[in-house]
């Protein structure tokens, strides 16, 4: 889509809320905007083309099992990745990969009954990776306890987390007996050892309805984050969303959450992640990302790209995961 084509986009011109946003936005932070396209999928614009080499991927320590099979996903994130089931899988996996292009990895996995990612048993390793191959480390993380989270300290340069504003929406969506303060106990756990956390908001996980996203933003105002991602629910193959013909929060609603995003962090880089709808509403997405002060996106559309450019701001692209986008202001 064209620059003149714009005009078909819904939020166009810059209406007081998203004035205020972006406003926010340039008053703190520099006119750059971050775009990351790390080499989990191929991505080639005419602006910039990721590398055919593995240079930043993931690895599932569960392959593709997971024991929650939540409603929105199922597994199915877990299947384009690199699968390592034990320690010495994982080592010589990495060893193989760091021979090519490797400079950075995303350690994740299914999750257990109790929510948390089986990542303790290969800790000992992942310190000896991180020692000997001085890769960037990122964690996805489900629940983590204090112990764990002191077993993690120096081996992982960012932790990541999906934070839920809704006890229901943790039972029915992630079919686990939970609270939200579990979550945010986590979080808590993680800081006090210091490694830095870009917790993941998923917009409409209740069944695409807006369900504890605002608290959530509100609550997670009280941590010192290293940046917050947003993501927008959306249907993947073979899941019960899918089968369910889940629909994604209209443009509406999502504009909304994005200026309050915004003004709820004035000073910590916001981003919008790889998981959001494609097709038409993934470039009305990212438009509106922009527009509402954000300071990067995943695996941008071209549209999006071309808008940062027509209004001014200075494109910077990376192939790491945009959980790092703290190391890179």
């Amino acid at each position: 889509m064209k620059i003149r084509a714009l005009n078909k986009l819904k939020y166009e011109k810059f209406d007081p809320g998203l004035k205020k946003a972006f406003d926010i936005r340039m008053k703190n932070f520099p006119p750059d905007i971050f775009f990351f396209a790390p080499t989990l999928k191929r991505y080639e614009t005419t602006e910039f083309s990721n590398s055919k080499d593995p240079v930043f991927v993931p690895i599932s320590l569960t392959g593709p099992s997971c024991t929650l099979n939540c409603k929105h996903c199922g597994g199915k994130l877990l299947e384009s990745m690199y699968w390592a089931y034990s320690e010495d899988e994982l080592y010589n996996l990495v060893q193989k990969l760091n021979k090519e292009s490797l400079k950075g990895l995303l350690i994740t996995g299914g999750s257990c009954v109790d929510g948390t990612v089986p990542m303790k048993p290969f800790l000992p390793i992942l310190r000896k990776i991180k020692e000997e191959m001085k890769l960037k480390l990122a964690a996805h993380t489900g629940l983590v306890d204090k112990q764990t989270a002191m077993q993690m300290n120096g081996i992982f340069d960012v932790a990541m987390m999906d934070i839920i504003g809704s006890d229901k929406t943790i039972r029915e969506i992630y079919n686990l007996n939970k609270t939200t303060g579990d979550f945010y106990n986590s979080i808590e756990y993680l800081l006090e050892q210091g490694i830095a956390v870009a917790p993941h908001i998923v917009l409409g996980l209740h069944y695409g309805k807006i369900i504890g996203e605002f608290d959530a933003i509100k609550r997670l105002t009280s941590y010192n984050l290293s940046s917050l991602v947003l993501v927008i629910v959306e249907k993947l193959k073979g899941t019960v969303f899918y089968k369910m013909k889940v629909k994604p929060p209209s443009l509406d609603k999502i504009r909304e959450i994005f200026i309050f995003t915004r003004e709820s962090f004035p000073k910590i880089p916001i981003l919008v992640g790889c998981a959001r709808p494609g097709g038409v509403m993934e470039k009305q997405i990212d438009i509106t990302a922009i527009m509402s002060g954000f300071n990067g996106i995943a695996y941008p559309s071209e549209v999006a790209i071309a808008f940062s450019k027509k209004i001014g701001l200075h494109l910077r692209f990376s192939e790491y995961c945009c959980s790092f986008l703290f190391q890179l202001m």
